[in-house]
């Protein structure tokens, strides 16, 4: 039996074409989307399209996430009009509401039963949650959480990373990224293969090149950078390097920023932190070109 597992995409959709067509030639028995096949980049609704068109089955991720909540029946302030998330705003005119009520069927997870009772659990970050992850570190709480899946294989995403553990008896994976790796090599995506021999799950991270320069000139054949905003300029650069400043911004260098003094609709105030703070890491004076 053989499983092939993609996810992180993020409207990426070279990266998307290239993962599917290496995944065709492995030929694999079942293929899986672990979540956030859509935003920030361009090509969201084709990426939805092309997923949705071969009926691969997926599980929810928190950009999917977003995109519900931006389309829900009671709208969110936050989500609607802070800067931070006009990545999603962007994306989310590209979806009608036929594509909002096939991700709202979306589950959290997928179980695929497997031989000698070896079942897998498909989820984007845990279970239970979409946003957290137990290649982090597991404490307490995830340790409950994971105690009380009955597969012995669980595989997620959503940091675009590869990784693996075994742990109390279960082997828990990670996929890497079908658009955005964050491991430094930019000409590549990943996917996940799971191939039961010998009494065993083994598993392998694939790369497969595709065409970098032509997505980053799709970027810049679109308004992405203007109507995403300063965050999608910071995500742009991760593209250009694949390692993860974005977390970086959040966690460490916006906090202290002008005291965090900056408002969620203050676009002008967004922008100086993305630039400062990309000066700070020597990477401004190579993204502002694209801009010119």
């Amino acid at each position: 039996m053989k499983i092939a597992i993609f996810g992180d995409v993020h409207g990426n959709l070279q990266g998307l074409e290239a993962v599917l067509a290496d995944i065709i030639k492995e030929d694999p028995d079942i293929i899986v989307c672990s979540g956030d096949l859509i935003v920030p980049w361009p090509d969201s609704l084709k990426c939805w399209d092309t997923v949705q068109g071969m009926d691969i089955p997926m599980v929810r991720g928190n950009q999917e996430e977003g995109m519900l909540t931006y389309h829900g029946p009671t709208p969110d302030p936050v989500i609607h009009s802070s800067v931070r998330f006009m990545p999603v705003q962007f994306a989310a005119k590209q979806f009608n509401q036929v594509h909002i009520h096939q991700m709202k069927e979306l589950p959290l997870t997928r179980s695929i039963v497997g031989p000698n009772h070896q079942d897998i659990l498909i989820c984007h970050g845990m279970p239970t949650n979409t946003v957290k992850t137990f290649s982090l570190g597991i404490d307490d709480k995830i340790t409950q959480e994971l105690e009380t899946v009955q597969e012995t294989v669980i595989v997620a995403g959503h940091i675009h990373k590869r990784w693996h553990k075994h742990w109390n008896g279960k082997l828990l994976i990670l996929t890497g990224s079908g658009g955005l790796p964050l491991d430094g090599q930019t000409e590549t995506v990943d996917y996940l293969v799971l191939t039961f021999t010998k009494n065993a799950w083994e598993f392998t991270h694939k790369a497969v090149t595709y065409d970098h320069k032509g997505f980053i000139q799709r970027i810049l054949d679109s308004d992405t950078l203007t109507k995403g905003g300063p965050i999608a300029w910071i995500m742009f650069d991760q593209l250009l390097t694949q390692q993860d400043t974005l977390t970086e911004f959040f966690t460490s260098y916006l906090p202290l920023y002008r005291d965090n003094k900056i408002n969620d609709d203050d676009l002008q105030g967004w922008e100086q932190a993305a630039i400062d703070y990309l000066q700070s890491i020597g990477r401004w004076e190579i993204v502002k070109i694209f801009f010119q």
